[in-house]
């Protein structure tokens, strides 16, 4: 048995608690041990050679082993000694004449002598080696000394080479850190071909080599390999880049439609990432050039009313005049023209000289969140700055009636060198796109966020959401029924209506989105328009979801609840498309699951071009809709608003700043949450510490001028996040201006904690690394509150220095000279996406809402600590049947879940284990041919269901069955194993669904419609849709059947069996779709009334 105790401040990371894939959604793949490269060598066998790579082992061997030390599937080099052993490779995407290269590297002696050699042919061009505990160049004729000693054996280390051919020179980083630029080469070099790791060959030596990356590599991003299984930086959005090739150039560029250039000057060429943003647009330019160099992006289609959205990150000189100038044209006339300019402070303006931003932040070297949204009506434009309305704002020549915006025009002007990128360039009539769509990336995580094309992460509560035409009565609410950010529609003496243009017309395809209400007998609805014509008409409604056809409402499922969601998916056919398999103006509906239709459509038409929802009783009630999504979105998948986002990694405390976006080693304002680096002070984000993963660590090394801080400017509000520190001292403090407001000192040597009011302090005892501190302030009142984990220390005392203060301008992270200081999931009350307590946990298996109701921070309350712990059992799979309380050797119909035998020689018994799987349930076949062992369980005749369980067997060439059946008619779903796959039948030929293997059991999950068709997942992928049984039901299955056809006496093991109409097992607990797939048993935690919903 193993016992789990979540406290705060720890995790728990057992094997037991992983899969190795993500097959199931929110149930966290940890890709332990994998650093993604370009060779991160995870597919290939132990003991093999490194493929792609050439080999030379005259006295050793140079192959794949399993794991060392957290990374798996790394290279070993074995030197035995006498001669040379080296790996190399010449570049497969040919010469390079600059770019990056970076891998992981150990030695288990490093007085042992590792060279890296850069070439061209067989000529070393950079040369570095290991030896002698240190690492070192060679250059002018000798070794230069990198590290000054200090290199440890058996020690992981981060090699980051950049080269330039032109200069002829390179940068190193170790670990991150950035230890000498301008290093020159051996000899000069046009370009570099080779990459070559070789051992000295005097003495016996071990090394090892992982996750090799090229920046040139079209499917990676430099700094992913620097943590596990990094994947992020694509953000979703019209112009991605993701489908461009690293080095593209000009119009060539899918959002490029003319582009002029300062020939030898400037270009525009796709860059393959730069600070956490993988593929983006570079436009270069070097001093002395003579034009401006542009380029233009025609629009699809003319549009008048609309919303754009782009990302910007400048590099250069200092200079005024190294601007970048954005317009929108109607034809050759510039309706706006908008200058980003590199300077500090950070400064924007438009066209009239009015300011839009002029900020103490500067641009340099920051990546920015641009939107504008253009009212051709008004002939004004509104500024967003990373989400921040900076104003509204006159367009420079008025907009001329019947022509509208058909072009985006860019151009830079530097004095000097300089660089401008720009990212993730989206349309407001882009398919799938919603307000912010190209803010997140496929690892961000936001609390409650069911992902779509419309989930609203970005909308303001109480107001409608952008992009949406809404009567009033229909606003953002902040969470209903652990969604946040969700779609409410209120009844109360009129009718609240909402609705969206598709922004082309829709002929077939599929919407899936959650529905609910607080009160299901009265009216509420979703329909899909064509003009004026209702298409198709959902309602909840009379306690049933329903379907208008003929002037009637037809009920689909009879009762639904009030204060439930359901997850809706519409598929539609509008011609002879025969999407889905469906007829001409007719429609399949998916409830939570389980398929039902074919229906007709409420009134035919040729497509669809709306969505819109009402409700219209003439009670009082809210009706809720969330987590839109469209089959036509081109990053849409099957399921996709299925689960929340969750963080990649246990260990991820969410907070408005929890650092899960920024890789590894990211420093200083690359940071999101650091606007100003202080003098004598650094800032990087590390792997882990005290048990979160991706912590903020900030140095002070020195004298300073002024500290790290990020700005705030609030007149009120909470901050809440994690501190920590190596030594002797710590300080979070919130000023206005130089002047402190709270202040929070933190000795984790003398174990005490600080809190500072009106020039004293309450001291208290702690003898934790990362206590949670909670901040509330009020620069009315000039009042403040302070919590330390929970318990309430400061209640409303006054601000520490005791002064009138205007509002809260910054958040500061110091503390004492010589010390690390560590910051986790920095929090505020004003960010919209977070609410206050988020952060006291972290996102474990169980999805994050499951605790939110005990996130008290008041004093007396638990926000889940101790209270929480449960004890549960490894190896045990729930299951309606599970057979956790039969006896080993319990067999025939003693077990519970057998009802018939007929085994002839063979037999069906409980093993007290198979793979990992403790109480197994094992069939014997007979080897007596024409005698097929097999049972049947028989369940509550249904003509819809869904059941799931485990199976395996030792030969998977021999031949098993397992079928679900109705008595009087014959087999329903009908699947085997033999010849090594899993087919099914589908009346008329098996259907092989994927291959399979000795001993291993698989997870099959069957449905079963009423309209005798069938979906079969395995191992949580759809791998049949929406086939045919193998006979017609008439009444429906009433017998599961287990079957032996091999003539052998090998076994067929089952295990878990779920079935969802199930209520009553487990003391009445039941069951649910996926509770069988933990390998801990989770009936503790059922029991303790908790909610296993996010697996």
């Amino acid at each position: 048995e193993t016992n789990v105790t979540m406290t705060n401040g720890e995790y728990f990371n057992t094997t037991e608690m992983q899969v190795d894939d993500d097959i199931y959604a929110g149930y966290n793949y940890t890709g332990i041990g994998v650093y993604r490269a370009t060779y991160s060598f995870t597919d290939e066998l132990d003991g093999t050679d490194p493929l792609e790579w050439t080999l030379s082992e005259p006295t050793g061997t140079i192959n794949i082993i399993s794991d060392l030390d957290g990374h798996n599937k790394v290279v070993e080099i074995d030197d035995t000694g006498g001669s040379a052993i080296y790996m190399y490779q010449d570049f497969t995407d040919g010469s390079q004449t600059s770019g990056t290269v970076e891998f992981w590297y150990r030695n288990d002696d490093v007085t042992d002598l590792m060279y890296f050699w850069f070439k061209v042919e067989g000529a070393n061009k950079i040369r570095i080696i290991v030896s002698g505990d240190k690492i070192q160049y060679y250059y002018g004729g000798g070794y230069n000394d990198a590290t000054g000693g200090g290199v440890l054996d058996d020690t992981w280390y981060h090699f980051r080479i950049v080269f330039d051919c032109v200069p002829d020179t390179y940068s190193f980083y170790l670990n991150g850190v950035l230890l000498d630029a301008d290093i020159p080469f051996e000899e000069l070099a046009v370009y570099i071909s080779k990459l070559q790791f070789q051992t000295s060959g005097g003495a016996t030596s071990l090394h090892y080599i992982d996750a090799i990356a090229y920046s040139w590599d079209n499917d990676y991003m430099i700094g992913w390999n620097r943590e596990e299984y990094a994947f992020f930086g694509d953000y979703n959005s019209t112009y991605s880049f993701e489908n461009e090739d690293i080095g593209e150039e000009g119009t060539t560029i899918d959002l490029i439609d003319t582009y002029v250039e300062d020939d030898g000057f400037s270009n525009i060429t796709i860059n393959g990432g730069i600070a956490g943003h993988k593929k983006v647009l570079q436009l270069h330019q070097r001093a002395g050039g003579s034009i401006p160099a542009y380029f233009t992006s025609d629009f699809p289609q003319v549009e008048t009313d609309m919303t754009v959205e782009f990302w910007i990150w400048m590099y250069g000189t200092d200079n005024w005049g190294n601007n970048l100038m954005f317009y929108f044209m109607e034809g050759a006339t510039n309706i706006i023209r908008i200058y980003f300019d590199y300077t500090a402070p950070g400064y924007i303006r438009n066209d009239d000289a009015s300011e839009i931003a002029n900020t103490a932040e500067s641009f340099q070297e920051v990546w920015q969140h641009v939107k504008i949204v253009l009212d051709d009506t008004a002939n004004t434009f509104d500024f967003y700055l990373n989400g921040i309305n900076m104003g509204t704002f006159n367009y420079m020549n008025p907009s001329i009636v019947g022509i509208d915006q058909n072009r985006i025009y860019i151009d830079f002007h530097v004095i000097g060198s300089s660089d401008y990128y720009i990212d993730a360039v989206d349309y407001s009539w882009s398919p799938g796109y919603s307000n912010g769509r190209n803010r997140l990336t496929e690892n961000d995580d936001i609390l409650g966020n069911y992902p779509a094309s419309h989930s609203f992460p970005f909308d303001d509560v109480g107001e409608a959401p952008e992009g949406w035409d809404s009567a009033a009565y229909t606003v953002i609410g902040s969470a209903w029924q652990e969604h946040r950010k969700v779609l409410k529609l209120t009844r109360d003496g009129s009718n609240p209506i909402i609705e969206r243009d598709f922004y082309t017309d829709i002929t077939s395809g599929t919407i899936e989105l959650y529905m609910g209400s607080d009160d299901v007998t009265q009216l509420s609805h979703l329909r899909l328009y064509d003009g004026a014509s209702s298409v198709i008409q959902i309602n909840l409604y009379d306690d049933k979801l329903q379907y208008r056809y003929d002037g009637a409402y037809n009920p689909i499922l009879d009762p639904i609840l009030d204060n439930k969601w359901y997850h809706i998916k519409l598929d539609f056919e509008t011609g002879a498309g025969l999407y889905k398999g469906l007829a001409a103006d007719t429609f399949y509906i998916t409830i939570d699951g389980t398929q039902y239709g074919p229906y007709p459509f409420n009134n035919v038409a040729p497509h669809v071009d709306k969505i819109y929802f009402t409700c219209n009783s003439a009670a009082v009630y809210n009706y809720y809709v969330d987590a839109i999504d469209y089959s036509w979105d081109p990053y849409y998948s099957v399921g996709r608003n299925l689960n929340p986002t969750v963080a990649n990694m246990l260990g991820q405390y969410p907070g408005t700043y929890s650092f899960e976006s920024e890789l590894v080693y990211a420093s200083g304002t690359e940071i999101d949450g650091i606007d100003v680096m202080g003098v004598a002070y650094t800032a990087e984000i590390i792997e882990s510490y005290a048990g979160h993963r991706k912590v903020l660590k900030v140095h002070r090394g020195g004298t300073y001028s002024h500290y790290p801080y990020h700005i705030i400017d609030q007149t009120s509000g909470i901050v809440e996040l994690y501190i920590g520190a190596s030594a002797y001292l710590v300080n979070i403090i919130i000023v206005e201006g130089a002047t402190n407001l709270v202040l929070i000192s933190f000795d984790p040597v003398a174990n005490w904690i600080r809190m500072y009011y009106s020039a004293t302090y309450v001291q208290i005892t702690y003898t934790g690394d990362f206590p949670h501190i909670k901040m509330e302030f009020d620069t009315i009142t000039d009042t403040h509150s302070i919590w330390v984990d929970g318990i309430k220390y400061i209640d409303n005392k006054p601000f520490y220095l005791d002064v009138f203060a205007d509002s809260a301008t910054r958040i500061i992270y110091t503390g004492a000279n010589g010390v690390d200081f560590y910051f986790d999931a920095i929090s505020y009350s004003w960010d919209d996406n977070y609410l206050i307590g988020d952060n006291l946990h972290y996102n474990n298996f169980l999805g994050s809402e499951t605790f939110e109701g005990y996130n008290e921070t008041e004093s007396g309350f638990y926000y889940g600590t101790e209270s929480f712990d449960y004890k549960t059992e490894e190896g045990v799979y729930y299951g309606t049947y599970d057979f956790r309380d039969e006896a080993d050797g319990m067999s025939g119909t003693s077990i519970d879940f057998v009802d018939f035998v007929n085994l002839y020689d063979g037999g069906v018994e409980i093993v007290s284990s198979w793979q990992s799987h403790n109480k197994v349930l094992r069939l014997q076949d007979d080897a007596t041919a024409g005698e097929d062992p097999h049972f049947h369980h028989n369940i509550v005749q249904t003509t819809s269901g869904t059941h799931e369980f485990w199976i395996g067997t030792n030969d998977v060439t021999k031949y098993w069955e397992f079928y679900t059946f109705e008595g009087g008619i014959g087999y329903i779903n009908r699947l085997r194993i033999s010849a090594s796959s899993i087919s099914y039948f589908d009346g008329g030929a098996w259907n092989v669904l994927i291959a399979v293997s000795n001993n291993i059991l698989y997870h099959v999950q069957l449905v079963w419609r009423a309209d005798n068709t069938q979906d079969i997942y395995i191992n949580g992928v759809l791998e049949a849709d929406n086939v045919s049984t193998d006979d017609n039901m008439v009444s429906g299955v009433n017998r599961i059947f287990f079957k032996c056809f091999g003539d052998s006496t090998d076994y067929l093991y089952l295990d878990a069996y779920g079935e969802t109409e199930d209520t009553t097992s487990h003391g009445g607990l039941g069951y649910t779709v996926d509770y069988n797939i933990l390998s801990q048993d989770i009936e503790p935690i059922l029991e303790g009334g908790y909610e296993i919903d996010n697996i």
